[in-house]
């Protein structure tokens, strides 16, 4: 490690609660190249942890996009953490629940009223630019 941290320096990001700082000074062999020690704060939250991943798996909620596909099917695969691949989800409704209804548009559309929908009249159609102003 000390030739690591002599010939080539190291890069340190912290995390939420850590005072990388306080570790280094706490350590001979960090404070002794202290100089080659860069400390970067993390600019980017990620507080993806293993613990938040089984915690998740434990109480059923998805770890897509947290892990990846290979690691996530795999952890299906052999039950790891007590995980249970879904069998549906929001996206993918359950086949077995028959045609889902259509919605309506809320405007009429050449395509969704028939002529007996439409009532006819001889009056001319006015709007409020065509109407003279009252005295």
């Amino acid at each position: 490690m000390e030739v690591l941290v002599r010939d080539y320096g190291l890069v340190c990001i912290s995390r939420p609660g850590t005072d990388v700082a306080k570790c280094i000074f706490n350590s001979s062999l960090l404070s002794k190249y202290e100089s080659n020690i860069q400390l970067v704060s993390e600019w980017c939250g990620n507080n993806l942890s293993s613990t938040l991943i089984r915690r998740s798996l434990r109480l059923g909620q998805s770890i897509r996009y947290l892990v990846p596909d290979a690691a996530l099917e795999k952890i299906y695969e052999l039950g790891l953490y007590g995980a249970r691949k879904p069998e549906r989800s929001v996206l993918q409704p359950d086949k077995s629940c028959g045609r889902v209804p259509t919605a309506k548009p809320l405007s009429p559309t050449r395509d969704n009223y028939s002529e007996s929908d439409v009532q006819l009249t001889n009056s001319p159609i006015t709007t409020t630019e065509d109407t003279p102003p009252s005295t």
